[in-house]
């Protein structure tokens, strides 16, 4: 039988599984007037039933029962549900016995006939608030370990995406280099071209012209600062430097 699926809070409820039906009513009066939810089972067979349908807290279970016995009842039950916390009831104690109830899961061991049925629902309802604790505990553990599962995924998957952005980054430049590099020598070769296609004489006209064409246009208007016409004439200047040098390289061919 597959396990149900866990809650998502902790199940204030009881389950009784005993064969005596005046135990059951007993147990139900008292634990249910404690505030807790209480469903009762006559045998283990009704009691798988019910954990199939519902989540208990805890369960009450009685170890001698004619279809199947407490012990067995218990495993199962754990298996359907973990979070349940099983007290075991017997009226034929051992020690081997009890030590068993323990070693599966059990969290108590009482004997029947019980000395105060008041202080058995004590104990239930004590079960379940330590029960509950645990739940939550645990519940917040399991949050905490998503939490973090989930915070470390984020971060491998920025850490995937930052080494995906810095390779791009670098390829960028590389290309943004490569193209500099190769505009540039497009540009000296395009004046290379261009020196060689115009022979010595039309070069040196055409700077001469330009240079001619900056002086013309030199104008000192009515009210203007001295300092507009030194910046242009800082261009003629610089101009005739570059056909200075033009001239040079022309008499050198």
């Amino acid at each position: 039988m597959p396990p149900r699926a866990g809650p998502s809070t902790f199940p204030n409820r009881l389950l009784v599984v005993d064969d005596d039906a005046a135990i059951l009513r007993l147990l139900a009066d008292l634990v249910g007037a404690q505030g807790v939810e209480v469903q009762t089972a006559e045998s283990a067979a009704e009691a798988f039933a019910l954990c199939t349908e519902r989540n208990f807290g805890a369960a009450l279970i009685d170890k001698n029962m004619p279809d199947i016995d407490g012990l067995e009842t218990m495993r199962e039950l754990r298996k359907l549900q973990p979070h349940c916390a099983c007290i075991m009831m017997t009226a034929f104690t051992s020690a081997d016995s009890a030590i068993e109830a323990l070693r599966l899961g059990a969290v108590d061991y009482l004997e029947k006939p019980f000395k105060s049925i008041q202080l058995v629902a004590e104990k239930v309802v004590q079960t379940l608030r330590q029960q509950r604790a645990v739940f939550e505990r645990e519940t917040l553990l399991r949050t905490m370990d998503q939490f973090k599962a989930e915070l470390e995924n984020q971060n491998e998957e920025l850490d995937r995406q930052r080494d995906e952005l810095e390779t791009f980054n670098a390829l960028l430049e590389s290309r943004v280099k490569t193209a500099t590099e190769d505009l540039s020598e497009r540009c000296r070769i395009l004046a290379m071209q261009l020196a060689t296609a115009m022979s010595g004489e039309d070069t040196i006209r055409a700077s001469a012209t330009q240079i001619l064409a900056i002086a013309r246009s030199i104008r000192l208007r009515e009210g203007e600062p001295a300092s507009a016409v030194r910046g242009e004439l800082e261009r003629v200047i610089r101009q005739l430097e570059e056909h200075l040098g033009l001239i040079e390289t022309v008499m050198k061919s």
